[in-house]
């Protein structure tokens, strides 16, 4: 398992040597690892029981998969590796040959994501914010046209130990959610929403 490279990188060539000792299974080459979201471009090597060469696009928990070809190595051989990157196109190459071609997707990456909606009933906003990362963000709420806020702002937080956290029998609040309230005085103030979250915010305004 190699790590190169940054999100910031771009257009740039990555080769090295490489030699597989034992197993079912090649090597993983990572790049532009970008900690905070936890996304990166995965090239596998000699993958799926040593069958296939993949190129996996990863956003967080999500695989995007851009394509594989047949192909193996073999144990106690030498390989020269080169994977180059022009733009949104990455090149992989074996011993000089081009083993697989891919364009990169285009995608959108925010820190967070939300909605917001009035409850007339009960005077208060309704404020959603999903938080999909490993790591605890901070959302800046600004209420526009509201004469008064709060003071007491009841929040819903549905959350586990990661994206992959269910519940089960052995472990029924694996996944649950905390029931908390913070103070807020003005229309603009500060909301912190945990990683791997999903939080709810109900504000009294006037």
């Amino acid at each position: 398992m190699l790590w190169f490279g940054m999100t910031n990188w771009a257009n740039y060539s990555i080769s090295f040597s490489v030699k597989k000792t034992s197993g079912r299974e090649g090597f993983a080459v990572y790049l532009y690892h970008d900690p905070g979201t936890d996304s990166h471009l995965l090239w596998n090597v000699g993958g799926w029981t040593n069958s296939r060469h993949g190129l996996i696009d990863v956003l967080g928990s999500q695989d995007h998969f851009l394509g594989a070809v047949p192909g193996s190595i073999r144990a106690g051989q030498w390989y020269k590796a080169e994977v180059q990157l022009k733009g949104s196109k990455v090149e992989c190459y074996l011993n000089g040959s081009l083993v697989q071609i891919a364009e990169l997707p285009q995608r959108k990456v925010y820190p967070l994501y939300c909605s917001a909606t009035l409850d007339q009933r009960n005077t208060e906003v309704i404020l959603k914010l999903v938080n999909p990362w490993p790591n605890q963000r901070t959302a800046k709420v600004l209420l526009a046209n509201v004469a008064k806020v709060g003071p007491t702002v009841r929040l819903f937080v549905l959350t586990g130990d990661g994206p992959t956290a269910m519940n089960t029998f052995e472990n029924p609040e694996a996944v649950s959610v905390r029931e908390s309230t913070i103070q807020v005085g003005t229309p603009e103030f500060t909301l912190a929403v945990p990683s791997y979250s999903f939080v709810v915010a109900r504000i009294p305004v006037e």
